[in-house]
């Protein structure tokens, strides 16, 4: 098996037919033990901005919508990646056999990339919490 480079993969997921993130969250928060109001207050958020971005009136900003996904249970965030990655057509190639033998900057780069496909970053945003990140995971 062939492992694309990075920016073959990222082209792939820019140029893939992605489900909106808000969406994916609210099915994924349907089958979660917790109300939309606990969630907004994990965040300290009041339940309008939640209930307003889940229902597709508003957006968030990259930085809001990942301390929105960081607040959630880890198997909550598995199951978001999981099923952006899964709406990609990769054709052959075995993703996470790509992101383990990527070191944790390209990791960074390619969830960016996966996020940025459904318009959820700029481009040059947050660059200093990446190398924060990165930093901290060597």
């Amino acid at each position: 098996m062939q492992i694309p480079q990075l920016s073959q993969f990222k082209q792939v997921l820019h140029d893939a037919q992605v489900m909106d993130h808000a969406k994916i969250f609210r099915e994924l928060l349907e089958n979660e033990p917790i109300t939309q109001k606990a969630v907004a207050e994990a965040v300290g958020w009041h339940p309008s901005k939640l209930n307003r971005f889940l229902k597709g009136v508003t957006d968030l900003s990259a930085s809001e919508f990942f301390r929105l996904l960081d607040s959630m249970p880890l198997d909550f965030q598995r199951c978001y990646w999981s099923r952006k990655l899964l709406l990609v057509d990769l054709g052959n190639v075995d993703v996470a056999a790509l992101a383990v033998t990527l070191p944790p900057s390209v990791q960074l780069r390619i969830m960016r990339a996966i996020a940025n496909s459904g318009g959820l970053l700029n481009e040059n945003a947050d660059e200093n919490a990446d190398r924060e990140l990165v930093s901290s995971s060597l």
